[in-house]
């Protein structure tokens, strides 16, 4: 029989007992319990490559790099948001492809919150994305290997 992975983790007292509680109306170990409980709470992602939001951020990558180098700061901020939602499901390659994209957009975002109520207002701020001369960039030949 393949052993299952194991995961510890602390709660706190009232947790416990909720969980406790729970458990024992089901019948069931708290373990058990909650083995149940994170079995029918964790959502399956399927391959991100499926997934429409995860294709139209990957189609504006590829459009930011072929038409303009800029994207608006509401643009980061979704795109950033889908790139998190999916980056547990990516391969290893793939995640340090997009790990400068990562730290580099919430750099953006947070200059963004910090000149945001100065005289730099950034009505229409823009963020040059993935620019080979700059010390950031994106692979965009490796990324498109998965397509």
């Amino acid at each position: 029989m393949k052993k299952e992975k194991t995961i510890h983790i602390r709660v706190s007292d009232t947790l416990y007992e909720r969980l406790s509680k729970s458990a024992e109306t089901n019948g069931t170990t708290v373990s058990g319990y909650t083995r149940k409980v994170l079995k029918n709470s964790v959502t399956k992602v399927k391959n991100p490559f499926e997934e429409e939001d995860f294709l139209h951020m990957a189609q504006w990558i590829f459009t930011v790099r072929d038409e303009s180098p800029e994207a608006f700061i509401f643009d980061v901020r979704h795109y950033l948001k889908i790139i998190n939602k999916y980056y547990p499901f990516l391969d290893a390659k793939l995640q340090l492809i997009f790990d400068n994209v990562i730290k580099d957009l919430k750099e953006i975002i947070w200059d963004y919150k910090k000149y945001k109520n100065t005289e730099l207002e950034f009505d229409n701020f823009y963020y040059a994305f993935g620019k080979e001369d700059d010390e950031f960039s994106f692979d965009y030949d490796e990324f498109q290997k998965y397509f």
